[in-house]
């Protein structure tokens, strides 16, 4: 307690006799037990006379800790020193702990941007129309084409833009000839120009997402993904389209897209 770590604890704040935690808590902070008034009342809201003789015990907390509401039966866990104790069970501990984080950490909440991305790759507009729920008329004629969504905190990514497939290079993964990133990438500051690998991408990464790049040597004996690098039926130009998707999300919105 005196390095000022917070801790959650779970269970054994009963009135069962196997349940220390309250006494191993206030032995911890150096006070003594005693039985909570704001506890009280609320166990005596809730269970009326039954809360006698052994109920009440569960009011019993280490001196000057602050209470927890329990929202399922009104009977309170307790903090101290940011330490909180909450029941072990798990619909009760749910509850108190959100209620816990709200109130003391909500400062804590969404401090750096975050994105949620969902792309969505088809070979047609009717798989596509198919998977997402609704048509896409601006996506109309295209062939493969990539859609996608975004959400979460910070600058949103522009929603349902079409891509058109691209051409692959013989013997080249499809990160090597993927379209200029315009974006900062990190040991990359003025971004990327077309037909250079990000420095990101390290050859076992590419290899596994994207087939064959500079050494075929070193890739032959590993096992691409076919859903990235494609066969017979998926084409590379499958990967091709996923990049490209994901490099329209760094663009500004324009038109036409």
């Amino acid at each position: 307690m005196d390095r000022g770590d917070v801790v959650f604890s779970f269970g054994g704040i009963g009135a069962t006799p196997d349940d220390h935690t309250r006494q191993c808590a206030a032995a911890a902070a150096g006070v003594p037990i005693e039985r909570h008034a704001g506890a009280v009342a609320n166990i005596e809201a809730r269970y009326g006379e039954s809360a006698y003789p052994k109920r009440v015990l569960m009011a019993d907390f280490p001196q000057g800790c602050d209470l927890i509401p329990n929202p399922v039966n009104q009977v309170a866990g307790f903090s101290m020193h940011e330490h909180y104790f909450v029941p072990g069970f798990p619909e009760m501990a749910h509850p108190m702990i959100e209620w816990v984080l709200d109130t003391y950490y909500s400062h804590l909440f969404h401090t750096a941007d975050y994105l949620e991305q969902a792309i969505v790759l088809a070979t047609d507009q009717s798989t596509q129309d198919d998977r997402s729920g609704h048509e896409r008329p601006e996506c109309a004629g295209q062939t493969g084409h990539a859609g996608f969504k975004s959400r979460g905190i910070g600058p949103r990514l522009p929603l349902g833009r079409c891509i058109n497939a691209m051409d692959c290079r013989p013997q080249c993964g499809a990160c090597c000839i993927a379209p200029s990133i315009t974006s900062a990438i990190p040991g990359m500051p003025e971004g990327k120009p077309a037909g250079v690998a990000c420095i990101q991408l390290d050859e076992l990464l590419r290899c596994k997402l994207f087939g064959k790049p500079e050494r075929p040597d070193f890739c032959g004996g590993l096992q691409p993904s076919l859903e990235m690098c494609g066969d017979a039926k998926q084409p590379r130009e499958y990967a091709i389209r996923w990049l490209s998707a994901l490099e329209l999300a760094t663009q500004p919105d324009t038109p036409g897209h």
